[in-house]
């Protein structure tokens, strides 16, 4: 394995700090223009990005991009009602997106044996076959004319 030599990998965690900063004045600038439902969804390439590199930590990070995300909106102080419930709901997506990235990814890490894969996990990444039987498959019979 040859990670150690990719200058992504070994800058991750720079470029990972750089995109946030970039993403949270960005979403700032947007929200001082009245902005606030475009420039928000930048922070899901943060949060992915976490979750894949650090698959331990993902949830952590997309917690505080959610709090600095709230932090951010409700700084202002003309936040309509709607303002707040699209910002709560966008706040738990936010997590919920990176825990399952992290989940994921952790899944996916070369450390863990793959006795530890569930049964969903199994069938879901066997390939399907090119063709089937009439009636092998569940839920679909042979016809009967």
């Amino acid at each position: 394995m040859v990670p150690a030599k990719n200058p992504v990998f070994q800058n991750r965690f720079l470029i990972l700090f750089c995109l946030t900063i970039f993403t949270i004045i960005l979403n700032l600038t947007g929200l001082m223009a009245g902005i606030t439902m475009v420039l928000p969804h930048l922070f899901y390439i943060p949060i992915i990005l976490a979750g894949y590199w650090y698959p331990r930590r993902g949830i952590h990070f997309s917690v505080m991009i959610a709090l600095v995300y709230g932090l951010l909106v409700f700084s202002f102080p003309s936040t309509s009602p709607d303002t707040v419930i699209a910002t709560l709901s966008r706040m738990v997506i936010f997590v919920v997106i990176g825990g399952v990235v992290s989940l994921l990814s952790h899944r996916r890490s070369p450390n863990r044996s793959s006795s530890s894969m569930t049964s969903l996990s199994f069938y879901l990444m066997q390939p399907l076959p090119l063709t089937a039987r009439a009636g092998s498959l569940p839920g679909i019979g042979r016809s009967r004319n």
